[in-house]
């Protein structure tokens, strides 16, 4: 029994010390995942991070954003893939961003009463931390800053070491554009570690990504049978909810026209997921009436 209770206290202990190591952003693994619900419709995002570059001698990783644009009324939308910027930690416990000019994105060398600063957005009523803790993400402990926004009052948004605002990637202004709103949310995951929390990211990573092929789908929307014209050979076809659930999957197709048939389908939003001979993929909305 005495070895039993050594052993829990030499795990809480190590744990405790865990809690306390600087925890870098993994651009190699993480998956972060935006969506925004507003009064005209809601927008999911997923942050990719496709390539490396070398600024000033510093390797920095090449950001770019994918999303779908649902509405209240009319047919979803893909948001073309657009590039964003450039980001990579530091030696400091800092992210850099770059986009015209190198900006810390976060310094998470914080202390109860500072300042969070964000570089995509001025020092005026940026969040002060108001309690510091830890989370567990990914099965691992991350030191989280409670803040309280100054114009608010209230409990606000947190950030977290390695993930940076839990609404958004890039912080504040996406944050506080939602103002008057409906709101952000945010969810981080990554790949291959089973601790995670499933994002449902709209888009592999390990895929190469191409939202321009040539691919016809109709009708949109579906009553009981959905068409797919492509210019190539079509590899793998998956169908999801926008909660991520699983309605419809096949492989080993090798086809360009495809033909899937919808009946068994609710009405509502599905997301349909195309994966081609040449291992490029394409995410594409759709509506079953």
């Amino acid at each position: 029994m005495k070895n039993l209770i050594l052993a829990t206290i030499a795990i809480l202990i190590c744990n405790l010390a865990k809690t306390q190591e600087y925890i870098p952003f993994n651009f190699e693994k993480g998956i972060w995942m935006t969506s925004h619900d507003g009064p005209e419709g809601g927008t999911t995002t997923q942050y990719l991070f496709k390539g490396d570059t070398s600024i000033n001698g510093a390797k920095y990783y090449k950001i770019y954003q994918y999303s779908i644009y649902f509405p209240i009324f009319g047919l979803p939308d893909t948001i073309p893939l657009s590039y964003c910027c450039c980001i990579r930690n530091n030696e400091n416990k800092q992210v850099i961003l770059y986009d015209s000019i190198p900006k810390i994105l976060y310094d998470f060398n914080l202390k109860v009463g500072d300042t969070i600063i964000n570089g995509l957005s001025g020092k005026e009523n940026n969040p002060i931390v108001k309690q510091i803790d830890s989370i567990l993400i990914c099965g691992v402990y991350h030191k989280r800053y409670k803040t309280q926004y100054l114009e608010l009052g209230g409990d606000s948004v947190a950030l977290i070491e390695g993930i940076g605002m839990n609404q958004c990637l890039l912080g504040l202004p996406n944050i506080k554009n939602a103002a008057g709103e409906f709101g952000y949310g945010g969810c981080y995951t990554e790949v291959g570690n089973n601790y995670c929390f499933n994002c449902n990211p709209l888009v592999h990573v390990n895929y190469t990504l191409n939202i321009s092929e040539n691919i016809k789908i109709f009708p949109n929307p579906s009553h009981s049978i959905l068409t797919l014209i492509s210019s190539k050979a079509i590899k793998k076809i998956n169908i999801t909810d926008l909660a991520g659930r699983n309605y419809y999957f096949k492989s080993s197709i090798h086809k360009i026209n495809v033909e899937i048939s919808t009946k068994q389908f609710n009405s509502g939003y599905y997301l349909l997921h195309i994966q081609f001979q040449d291992n490029t993929f394409i995410s594409k909305p759709f509506i079953i009436n």
